[in-house]
């Protein structure tokens, strides 16, 4: 594999940091981003989300994802809180939409929603869910400039070799003073720094990039977002997964319930110092 330039952010050369799956990972001395070094073949990235991604156990990615209603219900009544006060409309895109969870959750509340996914049969299945004509498989191609309210990026910016393109790209859709609504892994986390290389959210190739709460608060500005709410969740997952608790799904419920009991003291503190494995952002365009 070819040895990209640097830090898919700021360019800097990236300091190789450890090896996980075959690949190399490194820290940017500049802006702290983490990123694989290795060029990954963009074959290797359309087998690993074609149709295979999903369809192999689509039926139960389609219940895990609708079945967190809960979280993409406190999602949209964070955005509808900033869209509110933006005064903006309520016509929505869904990077990365998936098999439509969240769309349907926004439709439901009366939301013009719209999706973009480069996965065919994860797109199939949102079209089922929010309408044909709404869901797209190319984000670069969908919609004209100033086309959305709200884009939204639920855990997406992980997976991109430049993310940053996708950012420009979000922000170009968005109508003047449009929200961008965000989600995705912090490396300031506490597990993250227990657990090092076997952090669960280390998965290249399949994640790619890696952020924390001021790299990516800086990034948005240099895109021309102004930060408006930023907060960051602790996985308890995460952390029984790095102790080597690999059935956490599979356990029986009270089992699940009475780990999550024991943890709550250790998330409620990482969370409100901003050390939860999952940062949630919303920003306006300015």
């Amino acid at each position: 594999m070819n040895r990209p330039k640097g830090c898919p952010v700021c360019g800097e050369p990236l300091v190789p940091s450890f090896c996980k799956n075959g690949l190399q990972v490194g820290l940017c001395p500049r802006c702290g981003v983490i990123a694989v070094m290795d060029q990954v073949d963009p074959s290797d990235l359309e087998k690993l989300y074609g149709n295979d991604y999903y369809a192999k156990d689509c039926a139960r990615y389609v219940k895990v994802t609708h079945g967190h209603r809960a979280t993409w219900l406190r999602r949209l009544r964070l955005i509808e809180k900033y869209q509110k006060s933006s005064g903006s409309g309520k016509r929505i895109l869904d990077v990365g939409c998936s098999t439509g969870a969240f769309l349907a959750v926004a439709q439901g509340a009366g939301w013009d929603v719209w999706g973009v996914d480069i996965s065919p049969e994860a797109t199939r299945e949102a079209r089922e869910r929010v309408g044909s004509g709404r869901i797209s498989e190319d984000l670069f191609a969908l919609g004209a400039a100033g086309s959305f309210d709200v884009v939204s990026m639920w855990a997406v910016l992980e997976h991109l070799a430049d993310p940053v393109s996708y950012l420009r790209q979000a922000r170009l859709l968005l109508r003047p003073g449009g929200i961008l609504a965000l989600a995705t892994v912090n490396t300031d986390a506490w597990n993250r720094k227990l657990f090092k290389s076997k952090w669960r959210y280390f998965t290249p190739p399949e994640h790619l990039v890696y952020f924390n709460t001021r790299n990516l608060a800086q990034t948005l500005c240099d895109l021309g977002f102004k930060e408006l709410y930023v907060a960051t969740r602790f996985s308890d997952r995460a952390f029984w997964q790095g102790a080597g608790v690999c059935d956490f799904q599979r356990a029986h419920w009270i089992v699940r319930k009475l780990r999550r009991l024991l943890l709550l003291p250790l998330g409620s503190a990482a969370s409100w110092l901003k050390q939860g494995d999952i940062i949630e952002l919303i920003a306006r365009q300015v």
